[in-house]
């Protein structure tokens, strides 16, 4: 299928570019492919593991909004496992500001 030729060929991208097989898969796609059952068989066939962002968070200036806290400790609160927040910057503010 479509998720396992993509991942086998990741893989195989990874393993020649750093001479080591990869150990995760990060699935940061929201389509069919990035949510899809077959990827993480796939994954898992391929010995990796795969880690999914559950919450994202779009930061404008350089703090939280108390909405943002809200949105990120109620996603921390309902998971059964570990959380991954995706932090992005808006153009023309940087991690450093």
């Amino acid at each position: 299928n479509k998720a396992s030729r993509e991942i086998e060929s990741a893989r195989r991208e990874y393993s020649k570019t750093f001479g080591k097989e990869p150990s995760w898969l990060f699935s940061k796609s929201a389509d069919n492919i990035g949510r899809h059952p077959s990827l993480l068989r796939g994954a898992s066939d391929l010995g990796m593991k795969v880690a999914y962002w559950s919450t994202l968070v779009q930061l404008t200036g350089n703090r939280l909004t108390s909405d943002q806290k809200r949105i990120i400790g109620g996603d921390c609160s309902d998971k059964k496992g570990g959380s991954v927040i995706y932090v992005t910057f808006e153009q023309g503010v940087s991690p450093s500001s």
